[in-house]
């Protein structure tokens, strides 16, 4: 099962270095990472290419700054894992993430969405648990669609089998979802359906 994880950042040169380094640091090793840059002002770019030149499973992608769907529209269509994993470039990755998320859906090959808690740091410190037991939610694409249900979690506790990512992506609205496009992908699981 070969894996992508997908970065976006604009404007975020203080801490995207931390965000790649903390992907290539997984006790499972990501297959490739892609770091989609919007378009930043503050010197991001520059540092990426300087940094990842020579590391071959990190790709950077500079385009213009259309947004946050932009960089999932463009880092997706790059995309070559079975599973694709996101990551917001001011977060970063508990070393065994990806061992640990990967076993989730290896335990459950039916799984095709995965979304986990989280764990503040900096100035809070503390763990963010949408559901406080581990949950299978089937199919929740009535709940969605009619209630308007958000079953999910935020950019980096979101994982998904790449067959479902091509059902949800690209989606032309990228104005719309200049930022909170983490809900295109939440909502778009739902409604492709994933399980």
């Amino acid at each position: 099962m070969s894996t992508t994880c997908l970065i976006s950042n604009f404007n975020y040169a203080p801490f995207v270095v931390e965000a790649i380094d903390s992907a290539l640091r997984q006790t499972v090793p990501f297959d490739e990472i892609i770091v989609v840059d919007d378009g930043s002002t503050d010197g991001s770019i520059e540092l990426l290419k300087r940094t990842y030149a020579t590391v071959p499973r990190v790709q950077i992608v500079d385009k213009g700054h259309d947004g946050q769907l932009s960089c999932f529209n463009a880092g997706a269509a790059r995309a070559t894992g079975d599973i694709v994993f996101f990551l917001d470039a001011d977060d970063v990755y508990e070393p065994q993430y990806l061992e640990e998320a990967l076993s989730v859906y290896h335990r459950h090959p039916s799984c095709d969405f995965l979304f986990c808690g989280r764990r503040l740091f900096g100035l809070q410190d503390a763990v963010l648990l949408p559901y406080p037991n581990d949950r299978d939610f089937g199919y929740s694409v009535l709940s969605t669609a009619h209630h308007h249900r958000w079953i999910g979690a935020a950019t980096s506790c979101l994982s998904m089998r790449r067959t479902v990512l091509n059902k949800v992506l690209p989606i032309p609205f990228v104005e719309d979802w200049r930022v909170r496009a983490d809900d295109c992908l939440v909502f778009g699981s739902s409604l492709a359906p994933a399980r």
